[in-house]
């Protein structure tokens, strides 16, 4: 897989382009203090590993947890207060990410970001890191018609967006979740490696790299 023969780069958001999982992990912290004040605090490694990098999300924690409420009200009350701390400017772009994605469009490359988080938000984070979120070609989010991640959707969205075909594309992601429905999509994928989700194991068509490596690969 040569990065730079790519015409189309289709970004997953939070882990991959901006540094948001602390967030999201803070939302449902805050939910639980509040419908479970005397449960045990949400241990890190359990949310990185399995709500995070194995794609486990809200449903994971719900059942876990348990909290008074249902499944609705519980993903509701989440996004109230995500939406209330990405508001405030908490979330950044990782800086890596940010060349790299310069570096894209001065190759010509069409950038989408395909994400299970809604695009309203997505765009809100880029104009709080002073992006301008038109630097994107095109956002594909979560709809009622739209299936989440691992269903290869999103990205096949994307690409036919863009205009070309699967050997054009390259995507790039940061849970297993999402390696799946990348090469579902049939499209190359590359897995971006944390300290988060190192671990994790992964199928063998996909290329697994650091930010730093990518951003090395794209000068």
């Amino acid at each position: 897989m040569i990065l730079k023969h790519k015409k189309v780069a289709i970004w997953d958001f939070d882990g991959t382009m901006a540094d948001s999982e602390f967030i999201h992990l803070n939302a449902y912290q805050t939910v639980f203090n509040e419908l479970l004040p005397h449960a045990k605090p949400i241990d890190p490694e359990y949310y990185y590993y399995q709500v995070a990098s194995l794609g486990g999300g809200a449903a994971k924690l719900y059942e876990d947890y348990s909290p008074p409420c249902t499944f609705d009200e519980f993903k509701a009350l989440k996004k109230k207060y995500y939406v209330h701390f990405t508001s405030a400017g908490a979330i950044k772009i990782f800086p890596e990410i940010l060349q790299v994605l310069e570096l894209q469009k001065a190759l010509g490359m069409k950038v989408m970001i395909a994400s299970n988080t809604p695009v309203e938000t997505n765009r809100r984070v880029l104009q709080s890191n002073n992006i301008d979120p038109d630097i994107i070609d095109d956002f594909v989010g979560p709809s009622p018609d739209m299936p989440r991640k691992p269903a290869p959707d999103m990205f096949l969205k994307s690409l036919k967006t863009s205009g070309f075909d699967k050997s054009a594309a390259v995507i790039f992601e940061d849970t297993y979740i999402g390696v799946q429905a990348g090469l579902s999509a049939g499209i190359d994928t590359c897995y971006l490696i944390s300290d988060h989700n190192k671990h994790i194991k992964l199928p063998e068509k996909t290329l697994n790299i650091s930010r730093a490596e990518l951003m090395a690969l794209y000068k």
